[in-house]
């Protein structure tokens, strides 16, 4: 994480979200980009504070915990995922196919889940 803060601070115009995304782009899978979408997805499922770092930090966790089943895992594959699910646009096929964005019905799915995962 230190290397998109530093970005963020050295370069003019860059912020950390958009130094994470140029980081990711370039092959480094253990970046995700904390975007406006991960921050809401993670934030409002209690899995991190509604801000970049946090969110982050919080992929890099679900990275690690997904491993368990995957281990190819990386931050880059689960924002990927997430960003899929909200925004629906599937833009590397031909033509580009758009289904629309489910954020907020995946985090009231999610949000259901978890509940009923803490009331057991």
């Amino acid at each position: 994480m230190a290397l998109p803060l530093l970005i963020s601070q050295k370069i003019s115009g860059i912020g950390f979200a958009l130094a994470c995304d140029t980081l990711k782009e370039l092959g480094f899978t253990n970046y995700p980009k904390p975007d406006v979408h991960l921050m809401d997805v993670f934030g409002d499922l209690g899995l991190s504070e509604h801000n970049q770092v946090s969110t982050f930090e919080a992929i890099v966790r679900m990275s690690d915990m997904c491993k368990m089943v995957d281990a190819d895992a990386s931050p880059y594959k689960v924002d990927k995922i997430f960003w899929l699910i909200c925004s629906g646009r599937f833009y590397l096929e031909t033509p580009e196919i758009n289904i629309g964005r489910h954020k907020a019905p995946f985090i009231e799915f999610a949000q259901q889940r978890i509940n009923e995962e803490l009331t057991l």
